[in-house]
């Protein structure tokens, strides 16, 4: 077996772990660089170093790139002495580091990090990189993703749809899960202590996106979301973003069309169930209606709604029940908190299964309420390691049980937490890789 030195291109992405990391730390500005990324890893946001641990275990030298945590990046290049642009800085300090660290792998974690260009041109700017692979787990893929994706030498595809839509654009690629870094129950326990036999601060919960403010892709799982606020006791932490800045005028508008549909429900419900059928309504205030949760026509939103985009943000209509976006620690913590914890896929996973949440959920040891897919034995056995629905009322019925029946849930949650810790860990994942790699170097 051949040694080599990987260097990882990953993506912090959200703003949210950005402010908080440093609003956490005080004095982490100042800090140095190694200082900023340990304490960025320590607090478990997205991918953390588990990679490089991994490949590190496997007697490789490994580090990690997070292109675009700002302060961190520029930190770097003050300590090596590198002038940047404020605008183009995210490119040049990444292209300096590459040259920096001379590695004779590049593994990209986000296709995105670099333009096209940079992409294409890798091997000829360092004449050390031997391999360039690229991983794509989101299975939207657009013209762009595709062009990016065709620059490197190996391809791993997270996704069934991934691996089906590159397959056919002739780029090989190989089927790579996302993983669980088991080092977050280290961290879990040093930060909050062991989790207390039987103890749960929530019982039904959902983290993630609610797929408003991201275009089309997540329709489903928003419509889902907003008949189980109205219909369970479901608690949820959203991440949802404005397509556009509004004005502090429109924020009251949307916040009062809220509001007064809640209270003429209160008053005349089967009136206002009605008023989102009548001609002349228009489609915004109609969909308003029914997210309220003011019809009463026993139909599913997600059925009679099945064309339309998500068209106002779920924490404006169930303040109560509603949080904002929660990541790292305190994200691991809830779903290890949750009795039962949902999830949903988007609508881009065509009937597959693929996402990180599935793993995570089961790595801290909830009990995995999940949308079903056609290649779901490949990663749990369905009803005994996590559970499936194939619709809303199968969710709402099996949500219920899990909840009535204790003993069961809990062997569930107990099973799932075996099979990821057994099979879906990153240490297992970076064999998986390696041995990849291993076959092209």
């Amino acid at each position: 077996m051949r040694s080599y030195r990987i260097v990882r291109i990953a993506g912090l992405h959200y703003e949210r772990p950005k402010t908080e990391l440093y609003r956490g730390n005080p004095g982490l500005t100042s800090a140095a660089y190694c200082k900023q990324q340990k304490t960025l890893f320590e607090n478990a946001y997205t991918y953390g170093d588990s990679f490089s641990r991994g490949m590190a275990r496997l007697g490789h030298e490994a580090h990690e790139i997070v292109y675009d945590l700002e302060t961190m990046q520029k930190t770097w290049a003050l300590e090596h002495g590198l002038p940047f642009g404020e605008s183009c800085w995210s490119v040049e300090i990444l292209l300096a580091q590459i040259r920096a660290l001379r590695p004779d792998v590049l593994f990209f974690q986000d296709i995105h990090s670099l333009p096209h260009a940079e992409m294409r041109s890798l091997k000829d700017a360092f004449p050390s990189v031997k391999l360039v692979v690229a991983f794509r787990g989101y299975p939207g893929l657009d013209a762009e993703a595709m062009r990016q994706l065709s620059v490197a030498d190996v391809v791993l595809a997270g996704s069934p749809v991934v691996e089906e839509k590159c397959s056919s654009a002739g780029l090989a690629p190989r089927l790579v899960y996302h993983y669980f870094d088991d080092s977050i129950l280290r961290k879990l326990s040093r930060r909050y202590g062991d989790e207390a036999d039987g103890s749960y601060g929530y019982d039904f919960t959902f983290i993630g996106s609610s797929g408003f403010g991201y275009g089309t892709g997540h329709q489903s799982r928003y419509w889902l979301l907003a008949n189980l606020l109205r219909s369970t006791e479901l608690r949820a932490w959203l991440d949802e973003r404005e397509t556009r800045p509004r004005s502090t005028v429109g924020r009251i508008k949307g916040a009062g069309k809220v509001r007064l549909i809640r209270g003429l429900a209160s008053l005349h419900p089967s009136l206002v169930s009605r008023s989102a059928d009548l001609p002349g309504v228009p489609s915004r205030l109609a969909d308003l209606i029914r997210a309220t949760g003011a019809t009463r026509t026993g139909g599913p939103a997600v059925q009679a709604l099945p064309s339309r985009v998500p068209m106002v943000p779920l924490g404006t209509v169930f303040r109560a029940r509603c949080s904002g976006s929660v990541f790292g620690l305190e994200m691991y913590k809830i779903l290890r908190d949750s009795r039962v914890t949902l999830n949903k896929h988007s609508d881009v996973a065509a009937g597959t299964v693929d996402n990180i949440r599935l793993f995570q959920a089961t790595g801290v040891g909830a009990c995995l309420l999940t949308d079903a897919g056609s290649n779901m034995t490949e990663l749990f056995t369905p009803d005994e390691e996590v559970v499936t629905y194939s619709s809303e009322e199968e969710c709402v019925e099996k949500q219920r049980h899990l909840l009535g029946h204790e003993a069961l849930r809990r062997q569930i949650a107990q099973a799932g937490q075996r099979r990821t810790l057994r099979d879906h860990t990153a240490a297992s994942r970076c064999e998986q890789i390696d041995g990849i790699i291993q076959e092209r170097l």
